[in-house]
């Protein structure tokens, strides 16, 4: 009996030590399949949580990243710059403290790796333009996925990078202009843009720069606003005048980023000038994009009637704390009044 009950407690150390073996590598596969971290919905007044973010069937290039895993060639960021999210009314941008050649760089990396078409790109502007991607309603999980243009796609999305100094040589901002178009019947309609699509695609690049997502998503939400109250008068000179009541720094970035969104593609940027030169051609534009469905997508059909193709400049200037805004021809002539109203109004509702 004393045989057998030896017996029996070796085999039952035995047994017990093989179960904790077992339990021990049970907890450490519940570790390695842990849930991943989801940024929290409705982080703001936009519930940026609703819109369907540009990365987010790209979770594992963003853990790429901030392991230092990019794909081959990429310029991967042994840290990220840092980096502040500025806001006023519905407009976000962002500051980097780099310098503008080198964001140029990660910017354009950023278009790489997300397979962005690109059909415009001027380092001396500091302007990046997407060709029109589809978007199909109802679809989840990006703006930057790899999607060919299909001809019932019912959404069409447009989106310009531009980069412009800052306070410092060594600071950049960041703007993005969205603008979109939908289809009825095969006829293409322009829509406002979409705010919160532009504070997503700032989200998606400050993650390519090696921000945690999360912290991103926060920073975009948590961002001050600031509105600016802006109204159209006629001036000491009778002429018809955009008044935003901003700075002269703070008014210039603004116009500049009313101009991507409404359209019109900058032929110069001066600011020590005041001044931006913008051509209108739709011709051209069609040639540039190569889309059939362009030419019947006119964003200025209720303006072709004064909008003559050619070159426009918008002319800024500063009356106190307020900016002001007028339209000449490029040889700084006036303009028609009713062309110059409209040009200002279509500013003004880029502003918001």
């Amino acid at each position: 009996m004393r045989k057998l009950s030896l017996k029996q407690s070796l085999l039952a150390l035995l047994i017990a030590l093989v179960l904790a073996g077992c339990s021990s590598g049970g907890r450490d596969a519940d570790v390695r399949t842990s849930d991943p971290l989801i940024v929290p919905p409705d982080l703001s007044s936009e519930r940026i949580g609703e819109v369907p973010a540009l990365g987010r069937q790209r979770s594992a290039t963003f853990s790429e990243f901030a392991r230092g895993e990019g794909r081959d060639g990429a310029a991967v960021l042994p840290e990220p710059p840092g980096m502040q999210v500025q806001r006023s009314g519905q407009t976000r941008w962002l500051r980097i403290d780099a310098r503008p050649e080198e964001v140029w760089v990660w910017l354009n990396d950023f278009a790489e790796e997300f397979n962005i078409p690109v059909i415009r790109s001027s380092e001396s502007l500091g302007v990046i333009e997407s060709d029109w991607m589809p978007r199909p309603l109802g679809l989840s999980g990006g703006v930057f996925m790899p999607l060919e243009l299909e001809a019932d796609a019912p959404v069409l999305e447009q989106y310009t990078f531009r980069l412009d100094s800052g306070d410092r040589a060594d600071r950049t901002l960041v703007f993005v202009a969205h603008r979109r178009a939908m289809s009825d019947n095969g006829d293409w309609t322009p829509r406002d843009g979409d705010r919160g699509r532009e504070a997503e695609a700032l989200r998606t690049f400050m993650v390519h720069l090696g921000i945690n997502e999360v912290m991103a998503a926060r920073d975009i939400a948590a961002a001050q606003e600031e509105d600016a109250f802006s109204r159209i008068m006629r001036d000491s000179d009778d002429r018809l005048t955009l008044v935003i009541a901003e700075s002269f720094l703070q008014g210039w970035r603004r116009v500049g980023l009313a101009i991507d969104r409404a359209g019109f593609t900058v032929e110069d940027r001066d600011r020590s000038e005041r001044l931006y030169l913008v051509r209108y051609d739709p011709s051209a534009e069609a040639d540039r994009s190569g889309r059939s469905f362009f030419s019947r997508l006119a964003f200025w059909r209720t303006r072709e009637a004064q909008l003559e193709p050619g070159n426009y400049a918008i002319r800024l200037g500063s009356d106190g704390g307020s900016t002001t805004v007028w339209i000449t021809d490029e040889d700084g002539d006036a303009v028609d009044e009713g062309l110059s109203e409209q040009l200002l109004v279509l500013i003004q509702e880029q502003l918001r």
